[in-house]
C-alpha cells in the first residue's frame, strides 16, 4: 500500500470509510486486510454496521479473528449477528475466551435495549485505589473518551462517579473513594433505546453508566454510540452535528476519496478468499 495512501488513512479514518462503504465488499475487505490492524479496526466501526460486516465476511479468516479482537466487543458484537453462521460460529471459536465470553453477554441483550449497545469494557475503578493509580489506567485507555470516572464497591455495584477533572487536579496519594459523587443519571441495561435517547445526563456527560438488577455495573453507553443506534434520536447539539457535516465538505474530502477508491480500484477482488464481488446481502 503506497505510502500517501496510509498517511491519508491514518489521518482521517472516517473519510476512509465513507469511501469504502461505496465499494464493492471484496474489494473493501482487501484494502482493509492491506492496513495495520489496529487501522483496519478504526475504520470498520466508522463504517455502518451492515458495510462493515460484509467486510469482515469477505476478509481471509486469520485477518477477520485478528480484527475482531482489535474492534473491541461492543462493535464486535454488532457485527457479528450479520454473518453467515458458519463464519459467525468459526470467528467466535478463534476468539480470545474474555473477549467471545462478553460478545456472548452483549448479544444476549434484546436488540433495541441500552445493554446491546453499551460498552462492556468501560473503565471502572475500587475507591479504595489511589488516585495516582486510576490516572495511570485513564492514560491507557482506549475506549470513548471520559469525562468522569465509576467507582464501584462490593459486587461490582455502582457506588458513584468522580469527574474526570477533580481526579487531575486531586492529591495523587489520596483514595479515589474520596471524591465520589452520587451517580445520579444512570440506565438500566434493559432499558430501551428510545427512552433513554432524551435523558438529562446527556447534558452533562459523554457516557452514561449502565446497570443492572442490584445496581451492577455492566458497562456504560456513549453520547456517539447512542447517535449511531437506528431509530435513535442524536444527543449531540445541533451546533456539533453542523460542526461535523462541515468537516466532510470541500475539495479535501474530494482529494482524499480520489486517492482511496483508486487504490481500491487496484486491487484484485476477493484474493483473501476466493469469494469474489459483493454479492448483495
Amino acid at each position: 500500500m503506497k505510502r500517501l495512501t496510509l498517511e491519508f488513512v491514518e489521518a482521517h479514518p472516517g473519510d476512509a470509510a465513507r469511501v469504502l462503504e461505496t465499494q464493492p465488499a471484496a474489494r473493501a475487505a482487501d484494502f482493509l486486510s492491506g492496513l495495520p490492524v489496529p487501522l483496519a479496526a478504526a475504520v470498520l466501526r466508522l463504517m455502518p454496521t451492515m458495510a462493515a460486516a460484509r467486510c469482515l465476511e469477505r476478509m481471509g479468516e486469520d485477518a477477520c479473528v485478528d480484527v475482531v479482537s482489535a474492534l473491541g466487543p461492543q462493535p464486535a458484537s454488532a457485527m457479528l449477528p450479520l454473518l453467515p453462521a458458519d463464519r459467525h460460529r468459526a470467528l467466535m471459536e478463534r476468539l480470545p475466551a474474555a473477549l467471545a465470553v462478553t460478545i456472548r453477554i452483549v448479544i444476549g441483550y434484546p436488540k433495541d435495549s441500552v445493554g446491546a449497545l453499551m460498552d462492556p469494557w468501560a473503565l471502572a475503578v475500587k475507591r479504595d485505589i489511589t488516585v495516582g493509580e486510576v490516572l495511570e489506567q485513564v492514560k491507557g485507555f482506549e475506549g470513548d473518551q471520559l469525562d468522569c470516572l465509576f467507582v464501584l464497591g462490593e459486587g461490582d455495584r455502582l457506588e458513584g462517579l468522580v469527574p474526570l477533572l477533580d481526579a487531575v487536579r486531586a492529591d495523587p496519594h489520596a483514595q479515589i473513594g474520596t471524591f465520589v459523587v452520587p451517580a445520579i443519571h444512570r440506565l438500566s441495561a434493559l432499558a430501551m433505546l428510545t427512552a433513554v435517547q432524551n435523558d438529562p445526563g446527556w447534558d452533562q456527560y459523554r457516557v452514561l453508566p449502565v446497570v443492572e438488577r442490584g445496581e451492577r455495573f455492566v458497562g456504560v453507553l456513549s453520547r456517539r454510540a447512542l447517535a449511531k443506534a437506528p431509530r435513535a434520536a442524536s444527543p449531540i447539539s445541533p451546533e456539533a452535528a453542523s460542526d461535523v457535516v462541515a468537516s466532510l465538505a470541500g475539495a479535501y474530502w474530494r482529494g482524499v476519496a480520489g486517492i482511496i477508491e483508486a487504490t481500491v480500484a487496484l486491487l484484485p477482488a476477493g484474493h483473501n478468499n476466493g469469494q469474489g464481488e459483493d454479492r448483495g446481502h
